[in-house]
């Protein structure tokens, strides 16, 4: 049986009501009568559970990549010294974090499953330093945190010239957020995909 809202804006929500439905159906319909900002956050905030949701978030995710990278930018053209690197390293942690536990990566999450499916999946996902970092709320990586500290000096030291110096700065804070970002996202993906594999969800 369906009960139909007339929802507020140009759209119609529909809920099936039942003791029994299947969760994809029930998703994809929701997918259906939502308008695309609350689509994406709807994704989000879901588990993942087969290859294409998780498909699904990595899109999403990717296009968060650019506007994380443009506010970066934005930034890089403030004339405070070391102000530039530091909201770096804070926008790509929390983006990654994000990320992580969107992916379901977090070990209460991971430890669920292993016992739901009967397999040391929490074990192999912890042999992503990427992931090993963000669970224990530590630093990034070093790999990524050198990336980014070395672009702030290189920053700095444009911006020390007028105009044309601020709108390098940016540009060099644009590609290498936006590098890192990528990197990052592209790691917790591989390993959410090796989750659901080990996991044969489908």
């Amino acid at each position: 049986m369906n009960t139909v809202f007339a929802g507020q804006g140009h759209y119609t929500r529909k809920v099936h009501l039942g003791f029994k439905f299947d969760f994809k159906d029930l998703v994809k319909t929701l997918e259906g009568n939502l308008p695309d900002h609350k689509k994406d956050a709807l994704m989000l905030s879901l588990p993942v559970y087969s290859i294409q949701s998780l498909k699904k978030k990595y899109s999403t995710f990717q296009k968060a990549v650019w506007a994380v990278a443009v506010v970066s930018a934005g930034i890089a053209t403030a004339p405070v010294p070391g102000l530039s690197p530091a909201c770096d390293i804070a926008m790509v942690t929390s983006f990654l974090t994000k990320c992580y536990f969107s992916f379901g990566l977090n070990d209460n999450a991971l430890r669920k499953l292993s016992e739901r499916v009967d397999k040391p999946i929490l074990e192999a996902v912890k042999e992503s330093k990427l992931v090993q970092a963000i669970a224990s709320k530590s630093l990034l990586p070093a790999k990524m945190a050198a990336r980014l500290g070395a672009a702030g000096v290189i920053e700095a030291l444009f911006s020390l010239v007028p105009l044309a110096g601020s709108l390098t700065a940016a540009g060099v804070s644009f590609v290498t957020t936006r590098s890192v970002l990528q990197e990052g996202l592209d790691e917790l993906y591989r390993v959410a995909k090796m989750v659901i594999e080990m996991a044969e969800l489908e």
